[in-house]
């Protein structure tokens, strides 16, 4: 092609003819303009279609995620029921009787595993934040839908250790007024109560108390987190639906 258009172009200069040299030079131009919009053009394509494969595949890690992350926390959902109904038949055993037997002390110094684990474990919420980066750059309007809905579930998970943050703090703080004689701390650095001094006290039914009420928020922040991982799943569906 380039030798075709070396021998044209000497073959006019040959000619002396200026007015069919500048039209052939002009033609040259366009074709060379033509053939770099063409090569751009191309290569947004190319770039186009990077991204589409990139975000599929972010969609479905997440929604891959996604499903694993309702079935863990469901699961935790149903531990944190079985603690509260454990521990609050223990409180119940405290509040009816002024003095316990061996079998009742025994069985209530099995629910002090319990008594502390209040909180939601949240999973790894990069592969959360990655989709939501990844999918803010869409320029389809149906995808602000779920970039909304990735945003809420981000910062509800961010709140998890609010929970158990609380529930130690308050602890604390009332421990400072507690009857230390019965507390201790543990390998781990966690306060737990000495059942060879165990005393039906008001502030050992408080800790029960306590830790029922924690488990119940957590309950129910399993219950909601759950939810929004449904929708935002439903949401990548409907994505994947429209890009493949």
């Amino acid at each position: 092609m380039l030798k075709l258009f070396g021998r044209i172009r000497r073959k006019l200069l040959e000619e002396s003819n200026l007015k069919k040299y500048l039209i052939y030079a002009i033609g040259e131009i366009l074709l060379i303009i033509i053939g770099i919009l063409i090569a751009l053009q191309i290569d947004k394509l190319n770039d186009e279609s990077k991204l589409k494969r990139t975000l599929i595949s972010d969609l479905k890690n997440t929604e891959k995620y996604i499903q694993g992350e309702i079935e863990r926390v469901e699961n935790e959902r149903q531990k944190l029921i079985a603690m509260r109904d454990t521990i609050g038949y223990s409180l119940r055993i405290i509040e009816d009787l002024d003095t316990l037997s061996s079998v009742e002390k025994k069985y209530i110094k099995g629910t002090n595993n319990h008594l502390l684990k209040v909180g939601l474990a949240t999973g790894e919420k990069k592969i959360l934040q990655d989709l939501y980066t990844s999918i803010s750059k869409s320029p389809r309007e149906s995808s602000q839908e779920l970039v909304n809905a990735l945003s809420r579930l981000i910062i509800d998970i961010q709140k998890a250790d609010f929970l158990d943050n609380s529930f130690f703090e308050d602890l604390l703080s009332r421990d400072r007024s507690m009857d230390r004689t019965i507390w201790r701390t543990n390998s781990k650095g966690q306060l737990i109560y000495d059942f060879k001094k165990l005393k039906t006290d008001y502030d050992l039914q408080i800790m029960f108390n306590r830790s029922i009420h924690f488990k119940n928020i957590s309950i129910n922040y399993c219950k909601k987190l759950i939810e929004q991982y449904r929708v935002v799943g439903m949401l990548i569906g409907k994505q994947l639906n429209e890009l493949e």
